[in-house]
């Protein structure tokens, strides 16, 4: 089992991809040099939070229902990736601008790396799910 400050990387990918967000939602023609601050950022918190995400998974839940649960976090994940972009849009639409989608979604996953540092650690959690049934 992963020691608990393995577990904060996921905490801390949010918080990386957050800042790419925040500089993101600068980014104009007159400060196009944000794009590299924001690449960097959101790319690396992102790239650690998915590999992350399953190892976690694994650590949280166990293994006997690994599909299952990983089908339904996707299902959840597959709400922001659907309504995202309508938002997004809309967001345009009102304002005339991304900023307020691109600062409304850094805010959002402020939040996520809030829940992530206040997590317990996998050792303290109960994996009911794990134990062997005794089928007859």
């Amino acid at each position: 089992m992963g020691s608990y400050q393995q577990f904060l990387w996921i905490a801390d990918s949010f918080l990386l991809m957050a800042v790419g967000l925040f500089f993101f939602g600068y980014v104009t023609a007159e400060k196009i040099w944000l794009l590299v601050p924001s690449i960097i950022t959101f790319s690396l918190g992102w790239g650690v939070g998915v590999t992350t995400r399953i190892f976690m998974q694994k650590e949280y839940f166990g293994m006997v229902n690994f599909g299952t649960i990983l089908g339904f976090l996707s299902g959840i994940v597959m709400v922001g990736t659907i309504s995202g972009p309508p938002l997004a849009g809309w967001v345009f639409d009102t304002w005339g601008s991304y900023q307020g989608a691109w600062l409304g979604a850094c805010a959002i996953t402020v939040v996520v790396a809030i829940l992530g540092f206040t997590m317990p650690s996998p050792s303290t959690t109960i994996r009911i799910l794990d134990q062997p049934t005794n089928q007859h």
